[in-house]
């Protein structure tokens, strides 16, 4: 009984979309620096930035060894997608990593 591969499950979308905002936190923090809550925004954006690219190079990895037994055009398609999105997701969160350390 073969299984088809589910590329962009729920699970995986809430991550992307978790990162996603972690990285908006940060960046709303450094646009407005003055304000008493920005301090602790920023600090909160940085930690969950910092553990989610730990994440994102697991799933890159996760992606890319179960990408290479997909045969279907299609599927080819949505694995190469979801690498893209989490390299951007990491080099986003890595720049911002670096920032904040300056």
């Amino acid at each position: 009984m073969s299984e088809t591969p589910v590329v962009f499950s729920p699970l995986r979308v809430v991550l992307m979309i978790l990162i996603t905002l972690s990285n908006l936190a940060v960046l709303i923090a450094f646009a407005v620096p003055g304000q008493p809550w920005s301090q602790w925004l920023r600090l909160f954006g940085i930690v969950f930035v910092m553990m989610f690219v730990f994440v994102i190079l697991l799933e890159i990895t996760w992606l890319h060894h179960r990408g290479k037994h997909v045969t279907d055009a299609g599927m080819v398609k949505q694995y190469r997608l979801a690498k893209i999105i989490y390299v951007l997701l990491l080099v986003s969160g890595i720049v911002l990593g670096l920032v904040a350390l300056l």
